[in-house]
């Protein structure tokens, strides 16, 4: 708490230059006594006001006196670092996107293929569990009193572990 306070929300590096002072947390001054802390520099890796990630640098030999050509240097790197992280993410996000619309895409050529609507949903179900990764989907219709229905269902295998932690679950989808 104390690091993500003074790096993320203070948008700032944390010098500790005598990791025993009394004004740094009991757990910090713990690890950094463990370690043979003589100084560590911490640097927060922000884009954005988003936090991404932080540089922790230590020095068990010797006290570590950071000038500022030093510290103006690593603000600058961890500046570039968070431009790339930040474009690895949305690289990430754009893939995985991507690769939903694509399979939607093939989907919908798919269905151009069946004779009936319930082809389709039944279908459209099962490929839309393994796309978004969930347990099951059900579809309800209604009949000629407004009242729903169930008409087609696609599960995914009750295995062990769904059936020790969900065993009603397991036996209603058996009956339907």
């Amino acid at each position: 708490e104390f690091v993500i306070d003074q790096v993320f929300k203070k948008n700032d590096i944390l010098l500790m230059d005598e990791p025993q002072d009394l004004k740094y947390p009991e757990e910090l001054r713990h690890i950094s006594a463990e370690w043979g802390t003589k100084t560590s520099l911490t640097f927060p890796i922000i884009y954005k006001n988003t936090p991404l990630a932080i540089m922790y640098f230590i020095n068990i030999e010797n006290k570590k006196d950071w000038n500022k050509d030093e510290l103006d240097f690593l603000k600058f790197l961890t500046s570039q670092v968070s431009a790339v992280l930040n474009i690895f993410l949305l690289n990430d996000r754009l893939k995985n996107t991507t690769t939903i619309e694509k399979q939607i895409r093939e989907l919908i050529v798919e269905m151009g293929s069946f004779n009936s609507h319930t082809e389709i949903i039944d279908r459209l179900l099962e490929k839309l569990v393994q796309i978004f990764n969930v347990s099951g989907a059900l579809h309800f219709h209604y009949d000629e009193k407004n009242k729903l229905f169930l008409e087609a269902k696609y599960i995914k295998d009750c295995d062990e572990k769904i059936k020790d932690k969900y065993p009603d679950f397991c036996e209603l989808l058996a009956r339907r």
